[in-house]
């Protein structure tokens, strides 16, 4: 290399700008060939994360085209008021199958959308491959009005925004759309909600569709009762957001929460719970369900504390990642673009018991309030039937 390096200073006839280049470009190859260090991407390897970008850039075009024709704004008007899911959701490639049956379509247009939805198929087709699900959690392609008011008050008009969202960093200040009364693409920033309505293109973030709508509480604590049992369980029965760590033009969060636990008779692996309906900033939601949707059982064999972690859940490499807790270390899996609302150790001695009796009949109460960082929890001990 050295005799190359010396020939190619000393004797090309290149600029002195071209040969100190190609001295960095030298020098970086040499560094990446001798180095240990894997240089870690968000998103996976970057020509991934610029593949599904790209895919959803041109998608978001040509709806955007496509929504030029009144007939199609009508017919997406139509189902998103319909969707039976979150956010009244609706999936890029059934949207087009349908549109192909509008009446009256013209033929030139009905080629156009059997294009673009071929594009779609193939698209879901790349996300479906092996490389791309390690990063992303679903091959769908969602669309959805992020802000309900667009939703409830757009009526068809051409006034509206489509969306590029591909795997967008969460921090931009601006994000792309494409604007069907203009044809353009433009730039929106991510301050405030726009004026105009904005429809989302985006591959799915959800494990799960399901619309649940949580009652909203805010009840005051019960005393708690004196307990000499052995065994039980820990319930949460509500549950509180302060800081939901989603950009207005994503929608509702998708929450989740991990807990762990150990005992010293039995491995326990940690457990990952979706609150499906905690959505809202500041309010307080029910998470009844006799039992409650995040219950677990302990006896004396069972440590003390009981861990929770709670994340926001986006796209993103799921790797493994190790903590100190019980003595010891414990290991757990979640994506590396999740977003951190806090964790707490609880020890059961600061919890009250149930003044209801056994699990069953602790629906209605709460006895022990604890801050999880941008969340908090209401909990309380119940006597186990076993």
């Amino acid at each position: 290399m050295k005799k190359y390096l010396s020939y190619a200073i000393g004797h090309s006839p290149i600029s002195i700008v071209a040969r100190l280049g190609m001295m960095v470009l030298l020098l970086l190859i040499a560094i990446i060939l001798t180095s240990n260090t894997r240089l870690e991407m968000p998103f996976g390897p970057p020509c991934k994360k610029i593949r599904v970008d790209f895919a959803m850039k041109r998608l978001t075009k040509n709806l955007g085209e496509l929504l030029s024709n009144q007939a199609i704004r009508n017919r997406l008007h139509m189902e998103i008021n319909q969707s039976p899911y979150r956010e009244h959701i609706i999936f890029l490639d059934e949207f087009l199958t349908n549109a192909l049956h509008i009446s009256g379509l013209d033929s030139l247009t009905g080629e156009k959308v059997k294009k673009a939805l071929n594009k779609v198929a193939n698209t879901k087709e790349l996300f479906s491959k092996p490389v791309f699900q390690k990063f992303l959690i679903s091959p769908e392609i969602d669309m959805y009005f992020p802000v309900p008011d667009h939703r409830e008050n757009w009526t068809g008009s051409d006034d509206i925004l489509i969306g590029f969202g591909g795997l967008i960093d969460e921090e931009a200040e601006e994000i792309s759309a494409y604007s069907v009364r203009t044809g353009k693409i433009i730039k929106i920033g991510t301050a405030e909600p726009t004026v105009d309505p904005l429809l989302m293109v985006m591959p799915s973030e959800l494990h799960s569709y399901e619309s649940v709508t949580l009652e909203e509480v805010d009840e005051s604590p019960v005393e708690p009762s004196p307990s000499v049992h052995t065994n039980g369980y820990i319930n949460t029965n509500y549950f509180k957001i302060t800081d939901d760590r989603e950009p207005w033009y994503k929608g509702n969060p998708e929450i989740y929460v991990i807990v762990f636990q150990y005992s010293s008779t039995a491995h326990i692996e940690p457990v990952y719970k979706h609150l499906k309906g905690v959505n809202d900033e500041g309010v307080w939601k029910d998470l009844r369900g006799c039992p409650t949707a995040l219950s677990f059982y302990w006896d004396e064999s069972y440590n003390v504390i009981t861990h929770y972690q709670v994340w926001e859940e986006d796209n993103g490499t799921k790797l493994k990642f190790t903590i100190p807790l019980f003595g010891g270390f414990v290991t757990y899996k979640r994506r590396d673009n999740d977003d951190p609302l806090g964790s707490v150790n609880v020890h059961r001695d600061q919890v009250g018991w149930c003044p209801d009796g056994a699990l069953d009949n602790c629906c209605n109460s709460w006895t022990t309030e604890v801050s999880v960082g941008k969340a908090s929890m209401r909990l309380n001990l119940a006597e186990s039937n076993k």
